[in-house]
């Protein structure tokens, strides 16, 4: 398994201690960083080792660009989204919850890690995952993985990730608006998010008597 010291250390103080409590394991050559408080299932490793399979075999070169591009994959809640990219960590973040429902087959995950893969391929072109540009850089990140699913053999499971990426194409632009930052907050724990949440209160209340734009 390769290193996950070739990367910068995260700036972001809870992206530093998830860093820290990171417990790395081998997946088909991908570092996937499990965690120190949760394991996952027997059932979720079997789906998530399958749905890496799957991008090794027909997509070597998006397999090549996840190890090249990334520390690996953290398994964590996100309690409002299935994955996100994390700048910061170099890292595709997977919901637990996710993992273990039922429309997340094999082909469903290796859809989702190209889909946070594309978002780390536009960052590095330049093109930053803004407000303005989000709804245009999410449906860049759908094609991704479409033509992903195209290249997988003909399944049950094949189908109906491509029949839930195209109900996610179909969303009106403005659904797109906030999900990144519902994404970023997300991936903290409990613990971290309330204090945000609050100094995000009163950094708000602050600007806002003073005259200063939130």
């Amino acid at each position: 398994m390769k290193t996950t010291s070739q990367f910068p250390p995260p700036t972001n103080l809870g992206n530093r201690l998830a860093l820290r409590a990171a417990i790395w394991e081998d997946f088909e050559g991908v570092p996937v960083a499990v965690g120190a408080w949760r394991d996952p299932s027997l059932e979720m490793r079997e789906k998530l080792t399958e749905a890496l399979r799957l991008i090794a075999r027909f997509a070597p070169a998006q397999f090549n660009r996840l190890l090249q591009m990334s520390r690996g994959i953290f398994l964590t809640r996100l309690h409002t989204a299935d994955a996100a990219w994390r700048p910061d960590l170099h890292a595709c973040l997977l919901d637990t919850d996710y993992l273990g429902s039922e429309r997340a087959s094999a082909p469903a995950i290796a859809a989702t890690v190209i889909h946070e893969l594309t978002h780390a391929r536009l960052l590095r072109l330049g093109v930053a995952n803004s407000r303005e540009r989000r709804a245009r850089t999410e449906r860049v990140c759908h094609m991704a993985e479409r033509r992903l699913l195209t290249l997988l053999p003909d399944s049950p499971e094949r189908t109906l990730a491509l029949v839930a990426i195209e109900d996610r194409t179909a969303l009106d632009a403005s659904f797109w608006s906030d999900e990144g930052d519902r994404a970023r907050d997300a991936f903290y724990p409990w613990y971290i998010r309330t204090p945000r949440a609050i100094f995000g209160a009163l950094r708000r209340l602050y600007h806002r008597d003073h005259g200063a734009p939130t």
